[in-house]
């Protein structure tokens, strides 16, 4: 697909409109395109602009920028004036924005660093707004009504309105296809989502990571935004899978967390990259240690102790021997494990022995 232009309009555009093309070009290019224009433009750039942006940025604007007419501007998807109070009658865009800038010319080096840290923070901001417009307009375009009817219910804590309803094979594709894109890279950093299908593209998006580092700091940025058990459980970054030492702090310190569905992908971590070779009788008694009044948190607690009966029998069956589980999660634990294919029937008819009743 092909990148919004951007235009940056005011009345000479010798400074401010100078600017933020060139801080569009150097921050936001993998989003937009940027150009600038003004309405009775000057022969030359702003020199002090010129000079304190090289020294800021390491750029030199007048090897590229140039001030011209509207006239020059290729067809604009948004139309940004700077604060000058320019008319752009004659200039067609899908949406247009006024940033209110004072123009530092004829001030002091420190008003120009002022300007340009105001157009840089509006620069991240429109990438950010852009990125996820294009994101947006992608989900709704892959909707499938009947599927929407279908996952509102699936998920009561979400309001329907939230849900937009495109299909888990439809988000696994589309977040493949944007994987290392600025678009991605801007719509990871512009949380919280509105919508539910957003928020499962995000957790695809991360799935799809290679650099552990950065999976993880952005693991740390979406959990607190997590709002519904599905989105948590797609939550499973594969990279995850070779750094098994360096993930178990940070599990830790989900463990402890406040937030329920941070809690419910600790636990979800530790069973699915824990309970193989890995495995270590510490584990059961981390999460045995969980007490939550969630019903999310105490139910992955019990796929957690059912999934570990039929990995780790030995190690974890004495948690319900000795019932060292809270009522509710031991007695669900054993239902799960009683319809799970992997366990043997011996092995069920003994679990059935130890439900608890109430």
């Amino acid at each position: 697909m092909s990148r919004p232009v951007v235009a940056f309009v005011c009345t000479h555009n010798s400074c401010r409109s100078q600017l933020a093309e060139a801080l569009g070009r150097l921050l936001a290019a993998d989003v937009f395109e940027s150009c600038s224009a003004g309405t009775a433009p000057k022969d030359a750039i702003n020199p002090d602009a010129v000079r304190v942006f090289r020294r800021l940025c390491g750029v030199d604007m007048t090897e590229t920028q140039r001030p011209k007419l509207l006239s020059a501007l290729p067809p604009a998807d948004v139309v940004v004036t700077m604060g000058c109070g320019v008319q752009c009658p004659m200039l067609p865009c899908r949406s247009r924005e006024d940033w209110g800038l004072e123009d530092p010319t004829g001030q002091s080096d420190d008003d120009f660093e002022r300007t340009i840290e105001s157009i840089r923070e509006k620069i991240l901001d429109l990438r950010r707004r852009l990125a996820v417009r294009a994101v947006r307009e992608r989900l709704f375009a892959l909707q499938d009504p009947a599927y929407r009817a279908f996952q509102a219910k699936l998920i009561p804590n979400q309001a329907p309105d939230s849900v937009i309803g495109v299909r888990t094979p439809a988000l696994r594709a589309l977040a493949k296809e944007l994987s290392g894109s600025g678009e991605a890279a801007a719509f990871l950093e512009a949380l919280p989502h509105p919508y539910f299908d957003e928020n499962q593209l995000h957790a695809f998006l991360i799935f799809v990571g290679r650099d552990f580092s950065a999976v993880l700091e952005n693991v740390e940025a979406f959990l607190p935004h997590v709002d519904n058990w599905a989105t948590c459980d797609q939550l499973s970054p594969r990279v995850f899978r070779a750094h098994r030492a360096e993930l178990l702090p940070h599990i830790r310190v989900w463990l402890a967390s406040s937030h329920p569905y941070t809690v419910r992908f600790a636990v979800g971590m530790l069973m699915a990259h824990y309970l193989d070779d890995a495995f270590d009788p510490e584990y059961p008694a981390l999460v045995a240690a969980v007490r939550s009044g969630d019903y999310y948190v105490n139910m992955m607690a019990a796929w957690y102790f059912a999934t570990a009966l039929a990995k780790q029998y030995d190690a974890v069956i004495g948690y319900l021997e000795e019932r060292r589980l809270p009522v509710w999660t031991h007695n669900k634990t054993i239902q799960k494990a009683v319809e799970s294919r992997r366990i043997p029937e011996e092995q069920k008819t003994y679990l059935r022995t130890l439900r608890v009743h109430k």
